[in-house]
């Protein structure tokens, strides 16, 4: 008796579990595929934006030193430049080579004029005297008692012939030295080539010249996007870069952007136009949403969310993506869930 009743309960329990079993699957499986498949809802991803774009610079700088090469005999043929943009130039650093001789920097001072051998005596001999001490070729000052060239002087500037590969006869030449006025450090640009032939008194580079301005435009003629707008920005220039505190107000007296500068007839002032990248100095967080997905009105833009609430976003930073098919908006809706339809008005 106990096993028929057992087996009619078996009987009438399995259907009810078999159907539930599958309808229960059944409606399980397709709320899986109503979440997975619904293409009117995505969610806000994640972008790290520079806002890098190509511009338009225009520098105004103030008068600057030109450098002239000091007197010697004859010209000669450039075969070496220092390279800009290595920071300020010292007493003795070596500036250029002319026919492999090499010509050194002389910061402040006045011009040496003239060729110094033993028992010349001047200002100039006196200089050249302490800039031998400064280049660490004497201990300390060579002159005789009188303030004249010595044979100290003149086994010193032997030394000194031979460090620039020049003949060792003793015998001071003025062209040893490129000279740069006290304050000119540092050096904005040759007037010459490697190669290039140079006369006796030719320019042969400028020294700083000081920023009035700089403005900074599109190069399409629109408005720079307000992502820019008082944030630290870095501007590009052929390998050179410029740190700015912002786009607003921009005004400096800072030196830099060596490669922007070009030589004009005017010397008092000098308007110089060239194209760099611009980019904020530190990358901004964005979300990011399909273009399809925004809805713009003439007041300005928005985005459904997947709740039917619509968030306002910014046009000129959606703008900077860069990325085709996509649009930046709040970082704060990163993950949120959005509809990927354009709402009708916003």
């Amino acid at each position: 008796m106990k096993r028929y009743v057992l087996a009619l309960l078996i009987l009438w329990l399995f259907p009810t579990l078999l159907l539930f079993a599958i309808y229960g699957r059944a409606e399980h499986t397709e709320s899986q595929t109503l979440v997975s498949n619904d293409s009117s809802v995505a969610t806000v991803g994640e972008r790290e934006v520079d806002g890098a774009m190509s511009v338009k610079l225009v520098s105004t700088w103030g008068a600057s030193n030109d450098v002239q090469l000091s007197r010697f005999e004859s010209g000669g043929y450039i075969t070496s430049l220092r390279q800009l943009g290595t920071g300020d130039v010292r007493v003795g650093d070596p500036l250029l080579s002319i026919d492999e001789e090499v010509v050194l920097a002389q910061v402040g001072g006045v011009p040496f004029y003239r060729e110094l051998k033993k028992g010349a005596q001047g200002a100039d001999v006196v200089q050249l005297d302490a800039l031998l001490v400064e280049l660490g070729l004497i201990a300390d000052s060579s002159l005789d008692s009188s303030g004249l060239f010595s044979s100290r002087t003149k086994e010193a500037v032997k030394a000194l012939e031979q460090q620039t590969l020049r003949t060792p006869d003793g015998v001071f030449d003025p062209s040893t030295f490129l000279y740069l006025q006290e304050g000119s450090e540092q050096l904005d640009g040759f007037e010459v080539s490697i190669g290039s032939y140079v006369q006796p008194g030719e320019i042969v580079a400028v020294t700083e010249r000081k920023l009035l301005a700089i403005e900074i435009a599109s190069l399409d003629g629109s408005k720079l996007p307000d992502l820019f707008n008082d944030q630290p920005v870095t501007i590009l220039v052929d390998d050179q870069t410029w740190e700015l505190p912002s786009l607003t107000g921009i005004k400096t007296s800072r030196g830099g952007l060596e490669t922007v500068v070009a030589r004009t007839e005017d010397e008092s002032e000098r308007t110089t136009d060239t194209v760099g990248t611009i980019r904020l100095t530190d990358s901004v967080r964005h979300g990011a949403v399909s273009a399809s997905s925004v809805g713009s009105e003439p007041d300005g833009a928005c985005i459904e969310m997947a709740d039917g609430t619509k968030v306002d976003i910014d046009v000129s930073t959606a703008l900077t993506s860069n990325e085709p098919g996509m649009v930046l908006v709040s970082a704060e809706l990163v993950g949120e869930q959005y509809r990927s339809e354009a709402p009708d008005q916003c």
